[in-house]
């Protein structure tokens, strides 16, 4: 509107400049409406609405965290369970004892009874965990004894199957029931996820290897993005008791 005013006030005035005597003899009393033709037109003017940039704070001024977190060899045996409760094929073989152990540097696991169309595995697996790289987890097969019964009409197929086929059989399976799991949980806790949105589950079979890449962005969401910076996996292991994993964002 002020504007609009200020354009008719000079309107006819070269440069917009007006002269004292024009400024001291202009008298308000006398303007008509036609005078301020276009006032209306000009006063509809807005500036330019600013475009929003997205703000792009450097890591180093972001707040910084750093958990270190151990998971008991129980609450593996806890995540086992609900394994077995999500897929009939795999069973705990008693429930008063441990499934994990740790024998030296490595985590045994045992206690568990596996049906692979009918070739039923109980396998004892010596397993050596560890970080391959930021946020990419895995866990290598070092040794296994595998004690294999079959029904009759499973024989031929299982005597083609080397340990190798066997043990990925048992990763597959293995695989399939932690991602059905974690849907459970999610589902329970109304979380609106997919396991396929936390990690990825492989099995390297020439390597004995089962690997696990980890999408830390899925807690980075949970996180308010211009104070915290994305949190990575940077260390995985053994203690005495359990697994230790730490997460940091330096």
């Amino acid at each position: 509107m002020i504007a609009g005013l200020l354009a008719a006030v000079f309107l006819g005035t070269p440069c917009g400049m007006v002269s004292p005597v024009e400024a001291s003899a202009f008298d308000l009393d006398s303007i008509q409406v036609p005078d301020i033709e276009g006032i209306e037109s000009v006063s509809t003017m807005r500036a330019p609405v600013p475009v929003a940039r997205p703000v792009r704070i450097p890591a180093e001024e972001l707040i910084g965290l750093t958990a270190e977190a151990t998971i008991p060899f129980a609450a593996v045996k806890r995540g086992l369970e609900q394994v077995a409760a999500s897929d009939p094929r795999v069973t705990i073989t008693d429930p008063l004892l441990p499934v994990a152990i740790k024998v030296g540097e490595f985590m045994r696991l045992q206690n568990i009874h596996i049906d692979i169309g009918g070739i039923k595995v109980d396998p004892v697996i010596t397993l050596k965990p560890y970080l391959e790289a930021r946020n990419k987890i895995a866990i290598r097969v070092q040794r296994i004894q595998l004690h294999v019964e079959m029904q009759p009409d499973r024989m031929k197929a299982a005597s083609q199957m080397s340990q190798e086929d066997i043990m990925a059989k048992v990763m597959e399976v293995a695989i399939t029931g932690i991602m059905k799991a974690l849907n459970g949980r999610f589902a329970a806790g109304q979380i609106p996820a997919k396991a396929e949105d936390l990690v990825t589950l492989r099995y390297d079979k020439a390597a004995w290897t089962l690997k696990a890449d980890v999408k830390t962005t899925f807690v980075q969401k949970y996180l308010p993005p211009a104070l915290f910076a994305r949190p990575d996996i940077t260390a995985f292991g053994l203690y005495e008791k359990g697994l230790t994993l730490k997460v940091s964002t330096r």
